[in-house]
């Protein structure tokens, strides 16, 4: 058994566009890349057609989503990142159709598609001090 799947992980982290999800276990030890999921035939770059109607966002696979909560959905705290709106999805997914894992999202951020330091350094800056708020 690896150490992310022991009792001392607490956090996850899933950094999420609307063609894949990486889902990182953060605890004493540092991040664990845990795995790595594909929304079925993702398209590559969505432009938004001048004149149509709505926002012109492709909504995130349903699937997906579900595997993304369900592969965070074991964790104390669960941080969402991504460059655009399928962080938003996941945690409105999460917060329907799994409540007790989505009262468990401590954050919902806007992160880029960045290498596995930059995830590192960000989990462990952000997840230092939403232990420290969780001590007071």
């Amino acid at each position: 058994m690896t150490s992310a799947s022991t009792n001392h992980v607490f956090h996850k982290l899933v950094w999420i566009d609307h063609r894949s999800a990486w889902v990182y276990a953060y605890s004493c030890e540092g991040l664990t890349e845990l795995v790595g999921l594909e929304a079925p035939d993702a398209p590559g770059h969505i432009h938004h057609k001048a004149g149509a109607p709505g926002p012109g966002h492709l909504a995130v696979d349903p699937d997906f989503l579900r595997r993304a909560a369900e592969a965070v959905a074991d964790a104390r705290a669960i941080l969402i990142v991504g460059p655009a709106q399928a962080k938003s999805e996941l945690a409105q997914f999460m917060a329907r159709h799994m409540p007790q894992a989505g009262a468990r999202i401590i954050g919902i951020e806007p992160l880029g598609r960045v290498g596995p330091e930059e995830i590192h350094g960000y989990a462990k800056r952000f997840f230092a001090r939403a232990d420290r708020m969780s001590l007071n």
